[in-house]
C-alpha cells in the first residue's frame, strides 16, 4: 500500500535536496538516483536550466513523498518502484532526485522535481486533476507488482473516466470490449472473443475484470475506467439481453419453399447491406459489382466468401485511413509504426501542455477580444489532439493487427513442422520394416546353409570362391580355417577385399571377417582363423584408419612376422603418412612382408598356393 503526497516549493532548493541526500536516512547515499542530472550536482544543474530559461520565481521545485508499509516491501524494491513511479509521471522533460529513507517503519521516497522543463523551458503546473493523476499512477504501479492500495474513496471520483477518455489505448480497449459484445452470446464466448484479439482477460474481488495485453504493459480495469455498465454481472446482462434485428425467420423450418426461402436471403441480404458504409456501396454501385458476393473469383478459382470477411467490411473505413497513415509517414515494419506512434504521443502532452496554458492565460485576461483569440487557439488546438488521438488509435490497431499475424503465422510454421516431422517417422518407419525383412531373409539363409552342411549336402554355387567364402564363415572347425588367408584390416565400407579376391587364384582358401553386423560368433571364427592362417593380411586404406587394425598388426607380428603381409590402399591423411611409413620399416625389420599394392599381394599368395592346385 503506497500513501502519496505533493508539496510545492518556492525557495531554498538546495535545503530539499540536501535533506532528501541525507546519508543516515538513506544507507549512506545507497538508494539516492537522479534522472537527467547527477545527484552530487542536482542543484547548480537544476539552478542553470531556470538561468537560462529566465524562470528563477515562483515555484522552485515540487516535492513529491511516497510511503509504503515497511513490512509489505523491501528497501531496494521501493527505490525501483520510485523510479519507475517518477519517470511514468514526468517522462524524460524534467531533471529530479530519487532518495529512499530508511529511518521510520514505512520505507518512503522523496522525489524533487525542477519545475523548469530543460528541454522546452516551460514549467510544469499542479492543479486538482495533476494531485488525482499522481495518486492513480501510485496505484496502478502498486498493483502491477502484487502491492495493496488504499481503499479510500476519492475526492474526484469522475478522473477515472477523464483518464480513460483522454488516453487513446483506453479507448482503444473499450471498444474492443463493444465489439465483443455485440457479436458474443456467452460471457464465456465474449472471453474468447477478447483473446482472439490479443488481450488476457483475469478477474479479481476489489477491481472486477482485468483486461491486460502481451505487447503492452498497462493493466485496464473496465469497472474503474469505463464505469459500471463494463462490470462483471453487466456484461453478462448485455450479452443475455441484445436487440437483435428483425430478420424474417420461417415458421417451417425444414419444409420451407423456394419462394420462402429465396424472400428470407432477401431479408437477410438487405440487413447486412444496412450495415455497410455507404461509400463502399456507392463505390460498388458505380463500378457495377456485387457489394456481397458470395464467391470472388482469384484466376480458376472462386474463393467463397466467409463471414470474418463481411465482418470486416464494416469497418472499411478505418482500414482505408489505416493504410494511408502508412502510405504518407512511409512505415514499412512495426519498428517504425512504434517509434511513429511515440512520437505521436509525446506530440500530444506537448499540445495539451500549450492548451492548459493557453487555459490559465484566458482565466487571467480581462480584454474580451484577446481572450476570444485564446478561445479560438484552444479550439484549434482540441481538433489538432483530437486528430493526432485517432491517429494514435489507428497506430496501435494496425501493431495489435500485425502481432495477431505473427502469432498466426507461427502457428501455421509450427503445423507445417509437426507435419513434415509425422512424413519424416514415416520414412523412418518404412525404412525399419525394409531392414527388418531384409535381415530376416539373410538369418533364414544362414540357417538353411548350416543345416544343409550338417546333413554332408553340398550346395552348388556359380563361383569357387564364393563357395569357399561361405564355407569359411559358417563352420567354427579350425581345421577348416588350417592353411587359408586371413583377410585383416581396415573394414567400413572399404571394397579392397572384393578387389583382392577377384585377383586369387580358385584353390587360394581365405576368411573374410567383414560381416553386415558384428556378432560374438562372428568375433570367436576370427580368432579361431587367425591362428592357424599360412597367410595374415592387413591393408590399411585412407578412408578410416581405426586404432585396433594398429593393435591387431602389432600382435601378430609379434608372434610370428613371416606369416604377416602389410599393405596400404589409396591416398592416405597427411597427418598419417609419417606414422604408416615407420610402420613399414618396423615391420620389414621384423621380417614381414610390406607389400605397394594389391597386385603385389595377389601374386604372392598365387605363387605360394601353385604347388597345390
Amino acid at each position: 500500500m503506497a500513501v502519496t503526497k505533493f508539496l510545492t516549493r518556492k525557495t531554498r532548493l538546495n535545503t530539499i535536496i540536501k535533506y532528501i541526500m541525507n546519508g543516515e536516512k538513506t544507507e549512506k547515499m545507497m538508494y539516492v538516483s537522479g534522472v537527467n542530472c547527477r545527484p552530487d550536482t542536482a542543484i547548480y544543474e537544476m539552478q542553470d536550466t531556470k538561468k537560462r530559461f529566465d524562470k528563477e520565481d515562483g515555484i522552485i521545485s515540487y516535492h513529491l513523498i511516497q510511503s509504503f508499509d515497511g513490512k509489505e516491501i523491501s528497501p531496494k524494491k521501493c527505490h525501483e518502484l520510485g523510479l519507475q513511479y517518477a519517470k511514468e509521471l514526468f517522462g524524460d522533460d524534467f531533471q529530479f532526485v530519487v532518495a529512499t529513507h530508511l529511518n521510520t517503519d514505512n520505507v518512503h521516497n522523496h522525489i524533487v522535481i525542477n519545475s523548469v522543463s530543460f528541454k522546452s523551458g516551460y514549467k510544469f503546473y499542479s492543479n486538482r486533476e495533476t494531485r488525482d493523476f499522481i495518486r492513480i499512477t501510485s496505484d496502478f504501479i502498486c498493483r502491477e507488482n502484487g502491492l495493496s492500495v488504499i481503499k479510500t474513496p476519492w475526492k474526484n471520483k469522475g478522473y477515472y473516466k477523464l483518464y480513460a477518455k483522454n488516453n487513446p489505448y483506453m479507448q482503444l480497449v473499450k471498444k474492443d470490449i463493444d465489439d465483443a459484445i455485440a457479436i458474443s452470446y456467452s460471457y464465456k464466448g465474449f472471453v474468447s472473443k477478447l483473446e482472439a484479439k490479443g488481450y488476457y482477460v483475469s478477474e479479481n474481488e476489489d477491481t472486477g475484470i482485468i483486461i491486460e495485453r502481451d505487447n503492452s504493459y498497462q493493466v485496464v480495469r473496465p469497472q474503474e475506467l469505463f464505469g459500471d455498465n463494463y462490470t462483471k454481472e453487466k456484461i453478462r446482462y448485455r450479452i443475455e439481453n441484445k436487440t437483435y434485428s428483425q430478420v424474417y425467420i420461417p415458421k417451417k423450418k425444414y419444409k420451407m419453399s423456394i419462394e420462402e426461402y429465396n424472400k428470407f436471403k432477401q431479408k437477410q441480404r438487405e440487413h447486412q447491406l444496412r450495415e455497410l458504409p455507404a461509400l463502399y456501396i456507392l463505390i460498388c454501385i458505380l463500378l457495377r459489382i456485387d457489394p456481397l458476393p458470395e464467391k470472388i473469383e482469384i484466376g480458376n478459382y472462386r474463393v467463397p466468401i466467409t463471414k470474418e470477411m463481411k465482418i470486416s467490411l464494416k469497418h472499411l473505413e478505418s482500414l482505408s485511413k489505416q493504410a494511408i497513415l502508412l502510405s504518407e509517414n512511409k512505415i514499412n515494419n512495426l519498428e517504425e509504426l512504434k517509434s511513429y506512434r511515440f512520437n505521436l504521443e509525446e506530440k500530444v502532452r506537448n499540445l495539451k501542455g500549450k492548451r492548459e496554458n493557453l487555459w490559465r492565460k484566458r482565466k487571467r485576461e480581462t480584454n474580451p477580444e484577446i481572450k476570444g483569440k485564446i478561445t479560438h487557439e484552444i479550439a484549434n488546438l482540441k481538433a489538432l489532439i483530437n486528430k493526432t488521438n485517432k491517429d494514435i488509435v489507428g497506430c496501435y490497431e494496425i501493431e495489435n493487427r500485425t502481432i495477431l499475424l505473427k502469432n498466426q503465422l507461427k502457428i501455421e510454421k509450427s503445423k507445417e513442422i509437426v507435419k513434415d516431422k509425422k512424413k519424416d517417422k514415416k520414412k523412418l518407419r518404412e525404412r525399419w520394416f525394409l531392414t527388418f525383412y531384409v535381415n530376416c531373409s539373410i538369418i533364414i539363409i544362414r540357417y538353411l546353409m548350416v543345416y544343409y552342411n550338417l546333413n554332408g549336402l553340398q550346395i552348388m554355387w556359380s563361383s569357387p570362391i564364393r563357395a569357399e567364402r561361405i564355407t569359411m564363415k559358417i563352420n567354427m572347425n579350425e581345421t577348416l580355417y588350417a592353411g587359408c588367408v586371413f583377410l585383416g584390416g581396415t573394414c567400413a565400407n572399404s571394397t579392397w577385399r572384393s578387389e583382392l579376391i577377384e585377383k586369387l587364384h580358385a584353390n587360394v582358401p581365405y576368411f573374410d571377417p567383414q560381416v553386415a553386423e558384428w556378432t560374438e560368433a562372428d568375433a570367436a571364427r576370427e580368432d579361431a582363423c587367425k591362428p592357424v592362417a599360412r597367410f595374415n593380411v592387413f591393408v590399411i586404406t585412407g578412408d578410416a584408419l581405426g586404432t585396433y587394425s594398429g593393435w591387431e598388426i602389432h600382435e601378430e607380428a609379434t608372434k610370428d612376422a613371416s606369416r604377416l603381409i602389410f599393405c596400404t590402399v589409396g591416398e592416405l591423411p597427411a597427418n598419417q603418412v609419417k606414422g604408416i611409413g615407420k610402420i613399414k620399416k618396423g615391420l620389414t625389420r621384423m621380417g614381414a612382408t610390406v607389400c605397394e599394392s594389391l597386385d603385389e599381394i595377389a601374386a604372392i599368395l598365387n605363387e605360394a598356393y601353385a604347388t597345390e592346385k
